[in-house]
C-alpha cells in the first residue's frame, strides 16, 4: 500500500507540473502577442502623427502622408486645406459670438442664470486667421492669437463666490 501512495503522489506531481508548464507557455505566448500588438499600434500611431505634422506644415509638398494615403492628389489636398480653414473660421466665429454676447455683457442682477458680475475689462475676441474668402489674414490690435489664447484669457478669470458670482475683476 505504501508504494501505491508513492505512485499516486508521483502521478499527481507529474500532472501539476504539466499543468504549470502549459500555463506558463500560454502566458509567455500571450505576453509576446500583446507586446507585438502594442508595438505595431504604437509605431503606426507615431508614423501617422509624423505624417500629419509634415502635411500640416506643407500640405502641397510630397510628405509621408502620401506614402500612407497614396491617392492624395493636389486637388484633394487643396480641398482638404480649404475645408480645414472653413472649420477653423467657423469655430473662431462661434467662440467670438459667445465672448461678445455672453462674456462681455454685464447682465442685470435679476437675470440669475446669466448674471455673474462682469465688472472687469472686456475679454478680447479671438483672431480669425482667415478672411471670408479663406485668404490668410493677420490679427489686428485687440484680438487674441490662436497660439496663446488660453494664456491671454487666463488673465481675465475672476475669483468666484459659492453662488457663482465674480467677487474680483478679471484682468
Amino acid at each position: 500500500m505504501g508504494s501505491r501512495g508513492t505512485q499516486e503522489a508521483g502521478i499527481s506531481v507529474t500532472i501539476i507540473t504539466g499543468l504549470l508548464v502549459i500555463t506558463g507557455w500560454i502566458l509567455v505566448a500571450g505576453t509576446f502577442i500583446l507586446c507585438g500588438t502594442f508595438l505595431l499600434l504604437h509605431n503606426v500611431a507615431a508614423d501617422t502623427c509624423v505624417a500629419m505634422n509634415e502635411w500640416v506644415q506643407n500640405p502641397t509638398a510630397h510628405t509621408a502622408l502620401d506614402d500612407i494615403l497614396p491617392c492624395v492628389d493636389s486637388a484633394t489636398t487643396q480641398e482638404t486645406l480649404l475645408r480645414s480653414k472653413e472649420v477653423t473660421a467657423q469655430l473662431v466665429n462661434l467662440i467670438n459670438e459667445v465672448i461678445t454676447n455672453v462674456s462681455n455683457i454685464n447682465f442685470a442682477a435679476n437675470f440669475v442664470p446669466m448674471y455673474f458680475n462682469q465688472s472687469g475689462p472686456l475679454v478680447p475676441i479671438l483672431c480669425n486667421p482667415f478672411f471670408p474668402n479663406m485668404a490668410d489674414r493677420t490679427c489686428t490690435a485687440g484680438e487674441v492669437n490662436l497660439n496663446n489664447a488660453t494664456e491671454v484669457w487666463g488673465n481675465y478669470v475672476c475669483q468666484v463666490s459659492p453662488n457663482g458670482i465674480c467677487t474680483t475683476t478679471g484682468g
